[in-house]
């Protein structure tokens, strides 16, 4: 996964490892639009071999800017287009009585594909059983229900309520309709890739 580094608007404030937002003077009915950034990969990995992933053009969705050094410079808004097509982001990031969060967000590139995310997530240290599903028209829908997040590699990546920043990572990620050969023998397995995403998720119900 490529090195990124987010600038930080005025509106994050870093805190205990989780990202927190300003509320202001004054407030309204409406609620903030969902928006997303991901840059997204499918590749061969230790855990998924070339001849079982058989993808050559890793880049799976991206969504958003980042310039020439890896900075995010935009996320994009849900329903608003990027080179022409729409971007549906659909997210929820609630905090739990345990102090943990509940995870469920998509971002869908239309014409390309989506990634999905779904887990229950703590504010710090590597995120365990973590549900990843990366699916495109061309390639197929690539499945894995215990993907880690991390959020150390970036300074500010985090949760919190109605948001979330980290690195996500399916070394795994199976499509069992696409069956290929047993680099080791003995018939056929599911076809894998190793999935990855950097992924920042804001304005998300809570």
């Amino acid at each position: 996964m490529s090195s990124r580094r987010f600038i930080l608007g005025s509106f994050l404030l870093p805190l205990g490892g989780v990202l927190l937002a300003s509320t202001g003077g004054c407030s309204d009915n409406t609620s903030p639009t969902p928006r997303s950034f991901i840059d997204s990969h499918m590749l061969a990995g230790p855990e998924a071999p070339a001849q079982v992933c058989g993808i050559t053009d890793p880049v799976w969705v991206g969504v958003g800017v980042a310039d020439l050094q890896g900075n995010i410079q935009t996320s994009v808004n849900d329903g608003d287009a990027q080179d022409g097509k729409q971007v549906s982001v659909n997210c929820s990031v609630s905090a739990n009585s345990d102090g943990s969060f509940q995870v469920n967000a998509s971002v869908t590139l239309a014409g390309t594909g989506s990634v999905t995310i779904n887990g229950k997530l703590t504010g710090s240290g590597q995120q365990m059983n973590v549900h990843g599903v990366f699916q495109r028209s061309d390639f197929g829908r690539f499945d894995q229900s215990d993907c880690t997040i991390d959020f150390s590699r970036v300074p500010h990546m985090g949760i919190a309520a109605g948001r979330v920043w980290g690195d996500l990572s399916c070394p795994h990620a199976a499509d069992p309709s696409q069956p290929r050969p047993n680099p080791a023998g003995g018939g056929q397995v599911p076809r894998a890739c190793n999935g990855t995403a950097e992924f920042r998720f804001e304005n998300c119900g809570q």
